[in-house]
């Protein structure tokens, strides 16, 4: 009997080592599938039509005649891809690429009926998938249209790279890379190197915040614009290069990804006035003189100033310390104590304070007023902290009336495990867990599946609204990335997130109020008044893509911007761009003599803060003095520099401007 079971055993044991082999030599033969020869390289699809000439080879590359303008174009045949799927549910996603993670993506193509059929390879050869491709002109845009995608790659960047000198990037008030930049170190091993390590992933909006990337050759320029599924797109760059990155819904190959392409001879500011014109045909770009006829207390912002101040702050949780192993004496979750900065009165105090210096028009926003101060209690803000004086003190502060306003902060992306509606209306990742937020003051945050949002909002609102404000600044919803949620039930894929968000700013919109949000956002534009954001020129990469595009549609404004220095005044870049003067408020305040100096920033913005940016030029071969022009046909020329600049015999003198009406 025993050898009998032992007998057993050992053939149980070996079937169990044989099925084993075979499901090892099926693993190795699935992903192990290499191309046995090198395939010839053949033409396979010819486009022309008045506009342009497109030739398609069976590797990919693709050659384009700008016939209208008589300039050529060509991509290469490879295009750099990522091994992972790379949306892996990160609140800020892992935008710095390394060498190692990714591999050359090399094409081979055959015709499939109307369209194109790739295989993608990797290196030695290895298959990893195929994709189908409907590409096609229409008038003078080269459409590319993908299908469907095998499941067997993890993201897709497609099409490979136009081969360019510059790539144009809609990043912060814009980005150049100019080729180049990698030969000017000092061996040819560093300028490689320089130029094959960096490598960047930028999705929507946290990074790119308008729907386009470009290139320049000489006096020509190429415009590529993310259409349909853009929100599970990204930019892709690398080794001055730039390109679309496709990734997956849900973990899934779900729908078609539409990719246009537009060639002009011109420069980047030729290339932000076809994206202008693409947001007006689509029919979401709205004015600031529109914007006005609906809500005249958006005027208020035009020659004015913009505040923030903060209430207050809850102190450290003791087991947020503990978490992140923060030394210090921190007190229990429980009852701890504020850090009060200004109470109402103490407020109103400085605003009177800020009236005596001059100031006549604006905005001041106020944060830290919900229960607990700032960051504490979102989605349970309500009531308004007692700590820092009685609601009828908050209401006097909101019925300023115009042109300086007040407006109340508030925040319907992030939540708090403290709270009593948590964990209601979280986003959850692929494996079940909390989409993680930043930490904060009130500690540890989720990010919200913005459906979920839109209610906490409405909710909220009915106890807003009685304190009577003109305006709300609701922080993230444009700053933000595009998130997914894989709960059962309650799924939320990226296009349904920006969907979502554009619902959450209609309903603050349609409540008649002045309304803004964090950093600057194309989709954001229909009901954003004003933006706050951290623009910053970077003398020689600095474009200012942004305001060439939007600064007609939306004041602009750059947290406490006016008052940074870096070998020149803030509020020059302001004036070069159309922006109007940010100040960051605390009790120990003493900017009085800065803030005084200002009145010809006021009468700039007042001058021009409606208007069009029609052009912008550099004017010397350092890049240090910079010209923009307006529709009212006024134009301004800052000097970055050292040294006066002479402008047609006017002496432009260092860190100073000239405008010329």
């Amino acid at each position: 009997m025993i050898f009998f079971k032992n007998f057993l055993l050992a053939i149980l044991c070996t079937v169990f080592i044989l099925l084993s082999c075979n499901t090892k030599k099926e693993q190795d033969f699935r992903f192990s599938v290499y191309m046995k020869k090198e395939k010839p390289v053949t033409v396979l699809k010819v486009l022309k039509n008045d506009f342009l000439s497109v030739k398609i080879y069976s590797n990919s590359h693709t050659e384009i005649e700008d016939l209208v303008n008589d300039k050529k174009w060509e991509t290469w045949s490879v295009a750099i891809q990522d091994k992972s799927e790379v949306e892996i549910g990160e609140v800020w996603l892992r935008t710095g690429r390394s060498l190692t993670h990714q591999y050359p993506g090399h094409f081979y193509g055959r015709q499939e009926g109307d369209n194109i059929r790739f295989t993608l390879t990797g290196r030695q050869g290895l298959i990893i998938g195929t994709f189908l491709l409907d590409i096609q002109l229409e008038d003078s845009w080269l459409v590319y249209k993908i299908l469907k995608i095998d499941e067997s790659i993890p993201s897709l960047v497609y099409p490979p790279p136009i081969i360019s000198d510059d790539i144009v990037i809609p990043k912060g008030v814009g980005e150049i890379i100019r080729s180049g930049y990698a030969a000017k170190r000092t061996t040819a091993d560093a300028a490689m190197y320089g130029a094959m390590y960096p490598r960047t992933i930028y999705p929507f909006y946290t990074r790119l915040n308008m729907r386009f990337i470009g290139g320049l050759k000489e006096d020509a320029g190429w415009i590529g614009i993310f259409d349909e599924g853009y929100e599970d797109m990204c930019g892709f760059f690398a080794n001055s290069t730039g390109t679309p990155m496709h990734i997956r819904t849900l973990g899934k190959w779900k729908h078609a990804y539409t990719y246009r392409m537009k060639f002009v001879e011109g420069d980047y500011v030729d290339l932000a006035k076809i994206y202008r014109q693409w947001m007006i045909d689509q029919g979401q770009f709205v004015t600031l003189d529109e914007k006005i006829k609906l809500n005249p207390d958006v005027k208020c912002f035009l020659g004015g100033r913009a505040f923030w101040i903060n209430l207050a702050f809850p102190s450290r949780r003791k087991s947020t310390a503990e978490d992140f192993m923060l030394r210090g004496d921190y007190p229990n979750d429980n009852g701890e104590p504020l850090e009060i900065r200004f109470t109402y009165r103490d407020l109103s105090a400085m605003i009177d304070r800020l009236k005596g210096l001059g100031l006549k028009k604006g905005m001041v926003k106020i944060g830290g007023w919900i229960n607990g101060g700032y960051d504490n209690s979102h989605q349970d803000v309500w009531p308004p902290e007692p700590e820092l004086g009685s609601i009828d003190e908050l209401k006097t502060l909101l019925s300023s009336e115009p042109p300086l306003l007040v407006s109340l902060h508030d925040n319907n992306q992030d939540m708090y495990a403290h709270t009593a509606s948590f964990p209601k209306g979280i986003n959850r990742n692929a494996d079940g867990d909390l989409l993680t937020g930043g930490v904060w003051r009130g500690g540890q945050a989720y990010i919200l599946n913005s459906r979920h949002s839109l209610h906490y909002a409405e909710r909220n609102w009915e106890q807003i609204r009685t304190l009577g404000p003109k305006a709300m600044f609701v922080d993230i919803i444009t700053a933000m990335q595009l998130y997914q949620s894989f709960e059962p039930g309650d799924e939320l894929t990226k296009h349904q997130d920006r969907l979502a968000k554009e619902e959450l700013m209609k309903f603050y919109k349609d409540q008649g109020i002045v309304f803004g949000s964090e950093e600057a956002a194309d989709f954001g534009i229909p009901y954003i008044d004003w933006f706050e954001n951290r623009h910053k020129r970077v003398q020689g990469t600095s474009i200012p893509l942004w305001p060439l595009v939007f600064h007609d549609a939306v004041f602009n404004m750059r947290y406490g911007g006016v008052s940074s220095v870096e070998g020149h005044p803030g509020w020059l870049e302001d004036m070069l761009w159309g922006y109007l003067p940010h100040f960051i408020i605390s009790p120990d305040w003493d900017q009085e003599e800065l803030f005084q100096s200002l009145d010809h920033v006021d009468a700039w913005h007042e001058k021009i803060g409606l208007a069009e940016m029609t052009d912008h030029k550099f004017l010397d071969d350092e890049l240090k003095v910079e010209m923009t022009s307006f529709s009212t046909g006024d134009k301004i020329i800052c000097n970055f520099s050292e040294n006066p600049f002479d402008y047609n015999g006017m002496i432009i003198e260092a860190k100073n401007y000239l405008i010329l009406e």
